[in-house]
């Protein structure tokens, strides 16, 4: 095993772990917040950006209504799922709550895992030694050239491990 393996351990282990401790209803209430985060600041910073003063640059208030709204939509969902935690543990779903928010840290973690390698196969990464002695590189590899045609053909041409 390389540091390759290892690295890709640490990253689903992590992943598991973090969603275990947070449970399902705060992993998804943060997956949804930053979905909302990305529409709703896309959809309105123009709107709130023409309330800022004046004195400020077109750009610079496009950037601080955009971030002022996507951080607030964070931070809502993130309190949102705080709240729905809480009350999934005093209904006494915690343990559910932390066995689905497990598979979801699995799920995640595998994906995060999986564009990262399908992101080094558009550099030279994959032809490096701790690459190519890597247990776990090979399956992965795999994984990602069966998924080549579900990408765009641009993106897909350029994807390679050898």
């Amino acid at each position: 095993m390389t540091w390759f393996d290892y690295a890709v351990i640490a990253s689903v282990g992590l992943s598991v772990l973090l969603a275990v401790i947070r449970g399902a209803v705060r992993e998804i209430a943060a997956l949804a917040g930053w979905a909302a985060a990305l529409i709703l600041s896309g959809l309105f910073a123009q709107e709130l950006a023409q309330w800022l003063p004046i004195a400020l640059s077109p750009m610079l208030k496009a950037v601080i209504a955009y971030l002022v709204i996507f951080l607030g939509v964070l931070l809502l969902s993130g309190l949102a799922g705080v709240l729905l935690a809480k009350l999934f543990r005093a209904a006494g779903l915690g343990f559910t709550d932390r066995a689905v928010g497990a598979l979801f840290g699995l799920v995640r973690g595998v994906l995060i895992v999986f564009v990262a390698v399908m992101l080094a196969g558009l550099t030279s990464l994959p032809r490096e030694p701790f690459w190519r002695e890597a247990a776990l590189s090979g399956p992965i590899e795999t994984a990602v050239l069966a998924a080549k045609p579900a990408l765009p053909k641009d993106l897909a041409q350029r994807i390679r491990y050898r």
